[in-house]
């Protein structure tokens, strides 16, 4: 309460640079602790309607290649568009140790709901836990590093698909005003087959991932991103068509603001977004052609609409 009154100051503040009112306004909406995460409990709870123009990622033509050769394809199993309703929950948990150490536990879940196409019904559910350390450094401010284990469960068409655990390390700090924290995390996924996807236990292997996430402020507007590679490779040689490596880049705006309604300020955030993706794959797939290996790439646009409804 104390900080927030500082925020309320600095918005009031006649002359006040752009990006200190931006920055009290997110920090106000997002009720993040400027002296660190003291212990409890938060939830965060993200919910919307999802429009895919290629929601089967199937091929837009009706004539494919299929060991080398040209066949049709399956009403099925090409391109189709469609609407899926979606959820995205984190449970998080902070208790301090003292001496700078914290214990953090993270409770991930999705799941999507296609609305006509439910053979891509997609669930997550995702646990993490480990220890922060605070690091004393004089080139970076508020730096910390942490330590974590993984254990993931998916379903696909409401079937089970793929599960495994994995280990993380992280890095978290403020330099010239800008919050990085890159991070590495390895996986072991074991895929099953269910009736649908007959070949789903090709895919079982090691995911690595390596990513750099940040947030600040440029020329007074406020900024959110993400830079990831991951390498997947499958456990037998037989299957490295489904191996690949992977490069995406994303970027948000968050633009805050309030509304008084019945004599109380009410805080928002609309944050448009943009992205992309690269997917090489490290074989062809010789059950489609021997002879030329595939490669994804994928756009994407949206927006995220962040509301208080209760206290912070």
């Amino acid at each position: 309460e104390v900080a927030r009154s500082y925020f309320e100051q600095a918005i009031a503040t006649p002359g006040a640079p752009p990006e200190v009112v931006a920055a009290a306004q997110q920090l106000m909406t997002s009720g993040v602790s400027i002296a660190g995460s003291p212990s409890g409990f938060s939830l965060y709870s993200y919910n919307g309607m999802r429009y895919q123009t290629n929601a089967s990622a199937g091929p837009s033509a009706a004539l494919v290649r299929s060991f080398g050769d040209l066949t049709s394809l399956n009403n099925q199993f090409g391109k189709a568009p469609d609407w899926n309703y979606f959820t995205l929950n984190n449970a998080s948990y902070v208790h301090d140790l003292g001496t700078g150490i914290s214990a953090e536990f993270n409770l991930f879940s999705y799941y999507a709901k296609q609305v006509n196409l439910s053979r891509f019904d997609l669930g997550i559910v995702e646990f993490q836990a480990g220890p922060r350390i605070a690091v004393q450094s004089s080139l970076v401010s508020d730096a910390s590093i942490k330590l974590y284990g993984i254990g993931t469960a998916s379903w696909l068409a409401e079937d089970p698909y793929y599960s495994g655990a994995g280990f993380g390390i992280s890095s978290r700090y403020t330099l010239a005003g800008v919050r990085l924290e890159p991070s590495y995390e390895y996986r072991d996924r074991n895929f099953k087959n269910s009736e649908l996807y007959d070949t789903s236990a090709q895919q079982t292997g090691v995911l690595h991932v390596a990513a750099l996430n940040g947030d600040g402020t440029l020329f007074g507007l406020a900024w959110v991103g993400r830079l990831s590679g991951g390498w997947n490779r499958t456990d037998s040689p037989v299957f490295d068509f489904n191996s690949y490596d992977r490069f995406t880049a994303d970027i948000g705006f968050p633009i805050p603001y309030s509304l008084n309604w019945w004599g109380k300020e009410w805080q928002f955030v609309f944050t448009p977004t943009a992205g992309f993706g690269f997917t090489d794959y490290l074989r062809p797939n010789p059950t489609i052609d021997a002879s030329i290996s595939r490669q994804d790439r994928e756009w994407r646009v949206g927006a995220a609409f962040d509301m208080q409804v209760y206290e912070n």
